[in-house]
């Protein structure tokens, strides 16, 4: 698996200009993948995929979703795992460029990513759930927030690790 992604971002890296970032699992070994990722050419992570998950149609007693029985797992119910990743990731590598994303739905949770070690946040979820006025509310609940607590983006950055 390290080798496929290694020539993968070296592969890609080496054809275009615009920096390269791996979008991972949430999985055990998550910082080896980053390491790799990183020394292969990626600028950057994205963190997190969905989470391997299944569902059964109880009529018929199989897998509901195609993909070898299984899915991908996205919405609020991810965002700890999201946190725990980032924040692992972060701790390890605070010079990377992190997006985070995984069950972001309100401008708090944009905070709590980002207070992990995000610098930019992806939202999916709540877009499909809420349609696209969800990002107009998220972006002014955080300039809100910013202006109330006379802070910026970059001392929100990683500041879960500060204490």
């Amino acid at each position: 698996l390290l080798d496929k992604l290694s020539d993968i971002v070296k592969n890609v890296a080496s054809m275009v200009k615009k920096p390269v970032f791996v979008k991972l699992p949430p999985v055990s070994d998550i910082i080896r993948l980053v390491e790799r990722s990183l020394s292969s050419g990626a600028r950057g992570v994205t963190l997190i995929n969905t989470v391997r998950a299944m569902a059964i149609d109880i009529e018929n007693l199989k897998p509901i979703l195609s993909f070898i029985g299984g899915g991908g797992l996205s919405g609020k119910c991810i965002y700890p795992v999201a946190l725990r990743i980032i924040y692992d990731v972060y701790r390890e590598f605070s010079d990377i460029d992190i997006i985070g994303m995984g069950g972001v739905f309100s401008w708090k949770d944009a905070v709590g990513l980002m207070s992990t070690g995000a610098k930019l946040v992806g939202l999916c979820t709540v877009l499909m759930e809420k349609g696209y006025d969800a990002i107009n509310e998220i972006r002014s609940g955080l300039y809100e927030y910013l202006e109330e607590k006379k802070i910026t983006f970059n001392d929100i950055i990683g500041a879960a690790h500060r204490f």
